[in-house]
């Protein structure tokens, strides 16, 4: 068997693992796989399969980071080799998207549309509330330094921040009012932060609804 017939199949065989385990992908919330083969031993020799190939997991398991894959050839066109069957390691790194930033940023920063692009990360590096929508972060606040490149977390930055002067509106179901006041207190959209009213100078509670924006029931 001529090495340039043998380094084909070969070729042909990790790209039919690697189309296996991506049809076998079960991708959501926009994630991407990067798919990679991992060596077969050179010193394989293959004979040609023309029914092609078929692989299975072990007992059927689903797809994960390392993967091993029994690849079977049924009717082997060789006489007396029979069938064959190879064992093909399959890694498999799933990025999810997330907002980063393009440049290192100093704490105290507010985030304009040119800071930010979207990336993508690997699963293990999610480790808190992420952004997918960059609108919703220019004029955001950073409570510490990001490197570049580096993810947005929810606990790097506050939509409302201990200082901000923001808009208080008291809302009913029919009346709305509004007025200012000082945040004494960090929050993001959804938080309850506590507010000085300026006129009055109570102490309220509100949730943060955008940046420079809280709401207090009335």
């Amino acid at each position: 068997m001529a090495a340039s017939d043998n380094d084909n199949r070969l070729s042909a065989l990790e790209a039919f693992a690697k189309d296996f385990v991506e049809q076998k992908l079960d991708l959501s919330q926009g994630a991407i796989a990067d798919v990679k083969v991992l060596p077969i031993d050179p010193r394989s020799q293959l004979v040609d399969c023309p029914l092609g190939y078929q692989a299975k997991l072990p007992a059927n398991r689903q797809i994960s980071r390392h993967n091993t894959l029994k690849v079977e050839c049924r009717e082997a066109d060789q006489a007396n080799d029979g069938d064959w069957h190879l064992y093909v390691k399959v890694r498999v790194n799933t990025l999810y998207p997330a907002i980063i930033v393009t440049k290192p940023l100093v704490a105290g920063h507010i985030l304009t549309k040119d800071d930010l692009k979207l990336g993508y990360l690997a699963e293990h590096k999610l480790r808190g509330g992420t952004f997918q929508n960059i609108d919703e972060l220019i004029g955001v606040r950073l409570k510490r330094r990001l490197n570049q490149d580096q993810p947005v977390f929810s606990q790097s930055l506050c939509y409302v921040c201990q200082g901000d002067q923001v808009t208080i509106i008291a809302a009913a179901s029919t009346l709305q009012l509004r007025t200012r006041g000082q945040s004494v207190s960090d929050g993001n959209i959804g938080d309850t932060v506590r507010v000085k009213n300026s006129r009055s100078g109570k102490l309220v509670e509100a949730v943060v609804r955008k940046v420079g924006e809280v709401q207090v029931r009335l």
